[in-house]
């Protein structure tokens, strides 16, 4: 495949290729005299005698006029290409390309379906959570403060300065710990409204 800066010709895969000293990962500047270089290079059908025997035919992957790359064909015996062999192979080469980025848009939807599932996700979880800790947590220290402070007040009946002082000890504590969960859920925009109501601003 041609890089991004049309500089060079980067070996992707290699299929039953022989008599052709190229590996998976080589770059080839798009300048040298190898013939899968030289197809990318001119655009053109390249035919390439190999050592001992054999023939490879280079086919240049093209988008309209933009090289993508380059593949070829090895035949175990030496044989002589038409020009009608060259017309049919650069319509393969173009149907080649146009299915390779076909796949790489797939592969991008793909990816981008699983990013987006991904996030969705993790919004779920998040707001699950919230809504959990709603429920869990602010619901029944609501109901502890205000126990407590029934309690407090006296208004159940009448303490003494032991029990006093644990009702205040309770109430100094679960007060703050009330107003951080508050912040928390009025900072995600998890509030208590009603249902498809729009979150209402400063509120929390």
């Amino acid at each position: 495949m041609v890089t991004e800066d049309l500089s060079a010709l980067d070996v992707v895969e290699i299929a039953g290729q022989r008599g052709l000293s190229v590996f998976v990962g080589d770059r080839l500047p798009l300048e040298s005299r190898f013939p899968f270089a030289e197809v990318a290079r001119n655009a053109r059908v390249v035919v390439h005698e190999l050592t001992p025997s054999g023939t490879a035919l280079g086919i240049p992957l093209l988008l309209a006029d933009r090289v993508l790359g380059s593949m070829s064909l090895t035949f175990e015996a030496s044989r002589a290409f038409s020009e009608a062999d060259a017309v049919l192979m650069l319509a393969i080469g173009r149907e080649a390309a146009q299915a390779l980025i076909r796949a790489e848009l797939q592969a991008a939807e793909r990816t981008a379906r699983a990013a987006t599932q991904a996030a969705e996700a993790v919004n779920q979880l998040r707001s699950d959570f919230l809504a959990s800790m709603s429920h869990e947590l602010r619901t029944p220290l609501n109901g502890i403060i205000g126990f407590t402070e029934l309690l407090h007040d006296e208004r159940i009946g009448p303490l003494d300065g032991r029990q006093k002082a644990c009702t205040k000890h309770i109430l100094n504590s679960s007060r703050p710990l009330l107003q951080v969960i508050n912040d928390l859920l009025a900072l995600t925009g998890i509030e208590e409204r009603e249902p498809n109501e729009p979150p209402r601003k400063g509120a929390s």
